[in-house]
C-alpha cells in the first residue's frame, strides 16, 4: 500500500506548472470564487486555478469537502485536470480528448499524443509522465513518446525531480529514471537505482558498465583516491559485482594499501562460483592491467565451473598459455595452448563448421615457438607488472 501511495503522489507532484505568480491568499480567494453567485466569476476562477496547477493542489484537496456542492464539483474537475497534466492553454476540444484518453483506440491515442507534443514538449511532459505512472497499456505509448523528446535535458531534470525520492517498481518509470540518471551523471541517483531490486537486469547492466568504465578511467588518470572511494560506494549498491571489487583493489594497490587490496581480490574471486562470464570479464581486465597472478586465478576458476558451452574453457586455456609464456614457463604454456586448441577442435566437430577461431593460424605459429622454447626452459614465474615487493 505504501508503494502504491507513493506512485499516486508522483502524478500530483508533477502535474501542472503555474503560469501565474500567486500566493496562498490568492489561491484561497480563487477557491472562494468557485461558489460565487456570478457564473462568469466561477468560470474565471476555475480557469485560473487550472492554470496555477500544482501550487494550488494542497488548498484544492482541502476543499474537496467544501459545504458548497458546486465548489466540490469544480474542485474535483480542477484536480482531475492537474493530475492528467492538462494545460490551461490547450483548446477545449483537446482537453476533452485527453480526459477521455483511456477510451480511445490505440491509433487515436498516438495521434492525440502527437497533437499534444505539437503544441509544446514542455506542456506535454506532465500529460505523458502521468500516463507512464499508470503502469498499464498506455504507459508504453507514453514512454516511447517521451523518448522522442528533443529537449532531453529538461526531461531528465523533471524525471529526477519526480522520481528521486519515490520508491519505484513501474518498469517504465525505472527506465526513464535510469536514462535521466545516466544523462545527468548524478552518482547518488545511479547508486540508488542500481540498488533497486525492481530494476530490469539489462538496464542495471548498462548503468554498472558505465560506472565500471568511469572507474577504469579514473585509475588510468591516476585519480586513485577518487576511484577507490567511488568503487567503495558503488559496491554497497552492487555487492556481488567482482569487477567493482577488482577496480577498488587496483586503486588501493596503487595507494600502497596492498593488504586491503588482496582481501578485496580474494573476495572478488570467490563470487559467482557457478558463472563463467563474470570470471572471464575479470580475467580480461586483470590481464589488461598486468595483474597476471590474479588473472591466472580467474582463468583457473573458469575451468572449475561446469562449462556453459565450452567457449569459456577454450579461451581460459589460451589466456593461461599467454600468462605462462610471459613467465617463461614454456612447457606449461605449450600444454595449456594445445589443450585449448584440442577443445576447440572437438567443439567445432560437435557444433559444425560454423564455429571458427579468431587467429587460429597465429596460434599454430605460437605452438611451434613454444615447442622450441620449452627445450631450453628455465625456472620462470608469473609476476605482475605493478608488483611493489
Amino acid at each position: 500500500m505504501k508503494k502504491m501511495t507513493a506512485l499516486l503522489m508522483v502524478g500530483f507532484l508533477f502535474a501542472g506548472s503555474s503560469v501565474f505568480a500567486v500566493d496562498d491568499a490568492e489561491i484561497e480567494e480563487l477557491i472562494k470564487q468557485l461558489s460565487a453567485g456570478n457564473f462568469e466569476t466561477r468560470n474565471k476562477a476555475t480557469k485560473k486555478l487550472k492554470g496555477i496547477g500544482q501550487p494550488a493542489r494542497k488548498a484544492l484537496v482541502k476543499s474537496l469537502s467544501h459545504r458548497d456542492p458546486e465548489t466540490r464539483v469544480r474542485v474535483k474537475e480542477i484536480l482531475a485536470d492537474i493530475k492528467l497534466g492538462i494545460s490551461s492553454s490547450w483548446p477545449e476540444d483537446l482537453c476533452k480528448q485527453v480526459r477521455g484518453f483511456s477510451k480511445l483506440k490505440a491509433d487515436d491515442k498516438k495521434k492525440l499524443i502527437d497533437r499534444v507534443l505539437g503544441i509544446s514538449e514542455k506542456e506535454a511532459m506532465a500529460f505523458l509522465i502521468n500516463l507512464v505512472d499508470k503502469n498499464d497499456s498506455d504507459s508504453s505509448i507514453a514512454h516511447k513518446a517521451l523518448l522522442r523528446y528533443k529537449d532531453k535535458d529538461a526531461l531528465w531534470k523533471k524525471v529526477i525531480e519526480l522520481y528521486g525520492e519515490v520508491e519505484l517498481s513501474n518498469k517504465y518509470q525505472l527506465e526513464l529514471f535510469a536514462m535521466a540518471a545516466k544523462g545527468s551523471s548524478d552518482f547518488n541517483i545511479i547508486k540508488k537505482l542500481i540498488k533497486n531490486p525492481n530494476l530490469p537486469g539489462n538496464i542495471k547492466g548498462t548503468l554498472v558498465d558505465t560506472q565500471i568504465a568511469i572507474l577504469d578511467e579514473l585509475i588510468t588518470e591516476g585519480k586513485f583516491e577518487k576511484a577507490g572511494e567511488r568503487a567503495f560506494q558503488l559496491s554497497k549498491s552492487d555487492p556481488n559485482n567482482a569487477m567493482i571489487l577488482y577496480l577498488r583493489a587496483e586503486a588501493l594497490t596503487r595507494l600502497n594499501r596492498t593488504i586491503e587490496a588482496e582481501m578485496l581480490a580474494n573476495k572478488a574471486l570467490a563470487l559467482n562460483h557457478d558463472k563463467e562470464g563474470p570470471h572471464y570479464r575479470a580475467g580480461e581486465y586483470l590481464m589488461k592491467n598486468g595483474r597476471l597472478q590474479l588473472a591466472e586465478k580467474e582463468w583457473k576458476k573458469i575451468l572449475e565451473i561446469q562449462p556453459e558451452d565450452g567457449v569459456y574453457d577454450i579461451n581460459a586455456y589460451i589466456r593461461l598459455s599467454d600468462i605462462y609464456a610471459k613467465g617463461k614457463l614454456y612447457t606449461k604454456a605449450l600444454k595449456s595452448l594445445e589443450t585449448g586448441i584440442e577443445k576447440y577442435k572437438k567443439a567445432k566437430e560437435k557444433n559444425g563448421h560454423g564455429m571458427g577461431m579468431v587467429g587460429a593460424e597465429h596460434l599454430e605459429k605460437k605452438i611451434k615457438y613454444l615447442r622450441q622454447q620449452s627445450k631450453a626452459e628455465g625456472d620462470g614465474k608469473c609476476s605482475d607488472k605493478h608488483d611493489r615487493t
